[in-house]
């Protein structure tokens, strides 16, 4: 088994050289540490997720803190809906009561902005001012990331962080019925990760800069694109140009320290237009782009985990949609060699051509057609691959169900965790979706994280699987190739197992409207570039 020091080199994203690389590396001024230590808990089902969100909130007192980020915010009874006592305004409301000091910043896209708004005016209502709509994002983006810190003084700090939505449609259990009197929402698929430790700070430094940073208060009439008024904003109608205070503390550095698992904070900042649309080290300047700003960590990492992979690659993904920006990967010779090294599908294609089994879970039906027919084009493309290759390496994707029929129609379990494992040594865990919107635009936080003991990435994909298959219980002594073996027969099988073969489609022509609606809104680009020149270049 290799030492941590060799696992670092392999895994981990190296931060030590001083030219700045347009995708591995921090943006200017970043304070987060190369890398850390602490304790990850996987958390599988936003049921746990939002049970322990509420048990932090209750351990809340008046020395303690807590940062919330969010995409969405909507009032979701924490412990289901005959507990509608612990409806999560209410619990906000009841812990700034007691003295505990609340800040949270919500992401003010424009398809969450009524549901935000509105959870927020009614917790300014109760006297909370360290609350803010946060329009920091380029273009059509959104500031995706979802986590809680919980700063307290008196026992260790936690965080939650994932896929986890504190919203109805993420709280679920394990057994996604089709009638669940405690869900308000869908059956729902959904990883995150309990943390304490040095790690914390990281996070921390992460909130702080962000919520401190100069364009929080943009001077008017300097927005772009649909987010016409930039910054951090106080939810005041009589005052929409108000922000909310700034924090005051300075995390210390998050120093190696212990714990069992090593772990990398990865995010995404895409470059806005102009120099007010993001955030100061996200906006272009003087027109040009390929200045020191934006941040593209979680893309590149996921990159470097494909290429070093060895043995297998699982993804977990509500979309798993290819980059079309940087070559589209059903047809290889598209655009210039050299792009296609930035796309994960063609990244994938080659470690299936060096034996690698790559399997990925998706959501049957995402949100828009026009994410299926670009996930279908990638489909066919690795299907392709694997079929012509020499090697053992192998494709499979399936979906969730969980057995019933409706109408005539299966009930699907929306699979919405962003996750990735490679080779039981690897994991990619927090907000980000493999697609381009999530690697180029949308905001994002993700952690790489490995394991001293080298059970951590074994451990978590064996639950996974033993969740979806039902069947076959991954015992510590099964083998890696027996648990593969078992895992791809439950998807192909076509039986009771809830993971099922996606389908074969047609990659469909597309059309120019098509094409404008995919590469400007549902899965946008905003990566290291040249102002007019959409795709990638060496520097």
């Amino acid at each position: 088994m290799p030492n941590m020091q060799q696992l670092r080199k392999k895994w981990f994203l190296d931060f030590s050289g001083n030219e700045w690389k347009p995708l591995q590396s921090r943006h200017s001024g970043c304070k987060i540490s190369d890398w850390t230590s602490g304790h990850v808990v996987p958390v599988i089902e936003g049921k746990e997720y939002m049970e322990k969100w509420y048990r932090f909130m209750q351990d809340a007192d008046q020395n303690t803190t807590v940062y919330h980020a969010g995409w969405r915010l909507e009032d979701v009874p924490l412990l289901g809906k005959s507990k509608p006592n612990t409806k999560v305004l209410s619990v906000i409301k009841a812990a700034f009561n007691r003295g505990v000091n609340v800040y949270i910043s919500l992401s003010g896209h424009a398809t969450n902005h009524p549901t935000n708004i509105t959870s927020l005016m009614e917790l300014k209502n109760t006297g909370l001012k360290t609350i803010g709509i946060d329009y920091r994002f380029p273009g059509t983006g959104s500031n995706h990331q979802k986590y809680t810190i919980f700063d307290f003084k008196n026992m260790d700090s936690m965080a939650l962080l994932g896929s986890i939505d504190i919203d109805t449609k993420r709280w679920g259990r394990k057994q996604h019925k089709t009638e669940d009197s405690e869900r308000p929402g869908y059956p729902t698929h959904e990883v995150g990760v309990l943390l304490k430790g040095n790690v914390i700070n990281d996070l921390k430094w992460d909130y702080i800069s962000r919520w401190n940073d100069e364009t929080r208060t943009a001077p008017a009439d300097r927005g772009v694109g649909l987010s016409p008024d930039p910054g951090l904003r106080f939810p005041d109608l009589a005052n929409p140009r108000s922000s909310p205070p700034q924090i005051s503390e300075t995390p210390p550095s998050a120093a190696e320290g212990d714990g069992p698992q090593q772990i990398q904070v990865l995010r995404t900042f895409g470059i806005a237009e102009g120099e007010w649309g993001s955030y100061s080290w996200a906006n272009m300047e003087n027109g040009d782009s390929w200045e020191h700003t934006g941040e593209f960590t979680f893309w590149a990492s996921f990159l470097n985990a494909i290429k070093n992979s060895t043995k297998y690659i699982y993804i977990e993904g509500q979309f798993f949609t290819q980059f079309s920006t940087t070559g589209v990967s059903s047809g290889e010779n598209v655009w210039l060699n050299r792009l296609r090294e930035y796309n994960p599908y063609y990244q994938l294609a080659q470690a299936i051509r060096r034996g690698v089994e790559v399997i990925v879970v998706v959501a049957r039906n995402p949100d828009l057609q026009a994410i299926l027919d670009e996930r279908n084009k990638g489909i066919a493309y690795l299907r392709k691959v694997a079929k012509e290759s020499q090697s053992r390496g192998d494709f499979s994707i399936a979906y969730l169900h969980n057995g019933d029929v409706v109408n005539g129609s299966e009930v699907t379990i929306y699979v919405h965790s962003k996750l990735a494992i490679f080779d039981d040594e690897f994991v990619l865990v927090g907000t980000g979706n493999v697609n381009q919107r999530s690697m180029t635009t949308d905001g994002e936080i993700h952690l790489g994280i490995l394991d001293k003991r080298g059970e951590f990435a074994k451990d978590f994909r064996k639950s996974l699987w033993k969740e979806h298959d039902q069947d076959h219980n991954y015992h510590s002594n099964y083998s890696l190739e027996e648990d593969i073996r078992h895992f791809k027969f439950a998807i192909n099988s076509e039986e009771i197992w809830r993971v099922r073969r996606y389908p074969d489609k047609e990659p469909p022509d597309t059309w120019y409207f098509h094409d404008l609606w995919e590469g400007f809104i549902v899965d946008p680009f905003h990566g290291p570039s040249k102002a007019d020149a959409p795709y990638i270049r060496e520097r």
